[in-house]
Order: structure tokens, then sequence, then C-alpha cells
């Protein structure tokens, strides 16, 4: 995940220089400018590292029911079977 927040900070703060570059009216200091792109970039590595969560939840939850879900050619032909 420390790879993550690194792409996405570095990533994020070309964005933030390039707003206090073309903006005469708005100046951001350089710590302003890195951290605000590090909070962009733990931002999204907070999402990415929720929706990987999620996904391996859904994962054990499957592996842990009792019961599972067939569905042959994707009508309504499924049924269930006990593991």
């Amino acid at each position: 995940l420390s790879g993550i927040f690194f792409l996405f900070s570095l990533i994020t703060y070309g964005f933030v220089d390039n707003i206090d570059t073309y903006n005469e009216l708005l100046e951001i200091s350089i710590g302003r400018r890195i951290s605000l792109a590090a909070l962009i970039g733990a931002s999204a590595t907070l999402a990415s590292a929720f929706r990987l969560l999620g996904e391996w939840k859904y994962v054990a939850d499957r592996l842990t029911d009792t019961t599972l879900y067939f569905e042959e050619t994707g009508w309504a032909d499924g049924f269930n079977l006990q593991k």
C-alpha cells in the first residue's frame, strides 16, 4: 500500500503544482503543495484498500457458506448445493 500511496501522491503533486503555476491569484507554498498531494494520495490509497477489503470479504463469505449457488447458462436454471 505504501507504493500505491507514493504513486498517487506523485501523480497528484503534478496537478497541484500545475494549479499554482497557472493561477496568478493563488499562491501555494511548497509545504502545502506536498501536504495536499499527500492527502489526496492517502485518500486514494484508503479507497483502494477498502475496495480490496470488500472484495476479499465477499470471497471469505463464499468460502464459509454451507450452501453454494450454481448457475449453468446465465438463465434462471441455477440450483443450490450443500458443501
